[in-house]
């Protein structure tokens, strides 16, 4: 037919690679018969359109598979990241926890030279206090053996006694009898407030800034592949 149709050699195995891929043609179920011989007829004739489904089933593959790459690589990176958060606070906090044990420090070397400036007034009161009380010790002591002192006549004691209860050293001798010579009571200001404010200053300036997407919908990630 094709050399009464005067078509070339090369024309001709043209046109039946041509018909080969036309599944109407006589030249396609002969080529395809000969594979299935071959092959010992255990290969699956495709029609066309089950070549495209097949194609668009590997394409939906590799591109699940590059998601699962890129969440892997976004758990990897959540982990790092998680972690330089964690140093960042934990750097943070030690440079305040350091901050606030230099200045506990110097609170209590402050505490200390208030207390100690307290006890001082009271030290040199008290000092005072057993001065005047060995006066009137030895004065005291001083009466009681003039009582008792039975080797002096009655007259000479009577004016000894006299002379002892008359001294005006005595007589003048005051101190402070009107209560505490000092407050003794050291009080922090606003001491209780002051955790909360600085619980609130955490809480104002360490803040976790939440970014995209945390609760994700399993559904959403559900492939139709028949699309």
């Amino acid at each position: 037919m094709c050399k009464e149709a005067q078509i070339g050699w090369m024309s001709r195995e043209d046109m039946l690679k041509a018909l080969r891929k036309i599944p109407q043609s006589c030249v396609y179920e002969e080529h395809q018969a000969k594979i299935r011989g071959k092959s010992g007829g255990h290969m699956v004739i495709l029609h066309p359109n089950e070549h495209e489904k097949i194609n668009k089933i590997y394409e939906k593959y590799k591109e699940i598979s590059k998601v699962i790459e890129d969440v892997q690589m976004e758990i990897t990176e959540l982990e790092e990241n998680g972690k330089k958060a964690k140093d960042k606070v934990m750097t943070c906090c030690k440079s305040i926890k350091s901050s606030i044990e230099t200045y506990e420090q110097q609170m209590m070397e402050k505490i200390e030279s208030y207390k100690n400036m307290k006890k001082q007034i009271l030290t040199d009161h008290l000092n005072h206090l057993h001065t005047i009380e060995q006066l009137f010790k030895v004065k005291n002591e001083e009466i009681n053996h003039c009582i008792n002192d039975s080797d002096i006549n009655i007259n000479d004691r009577k004016l000894k006694l006299q002379q002892l209860l008359d001294d005006s050293s005595v007589q003048t001798i005051s101190w402070n009898n009107h209560g505490k010579q000092v407050d003794t009571v050291i009080d922090i200001d606003s001491f209780d407030s002051l955790f909360d404010s600085v619980k609130h200053l955490f809480q104002q300036y360490m803040v976790i800034h939440e970014r995209g997407i945390i609760k994700m919908d399993i559904d959403c990630c559900l492939i139709n592949i028949n699309n």
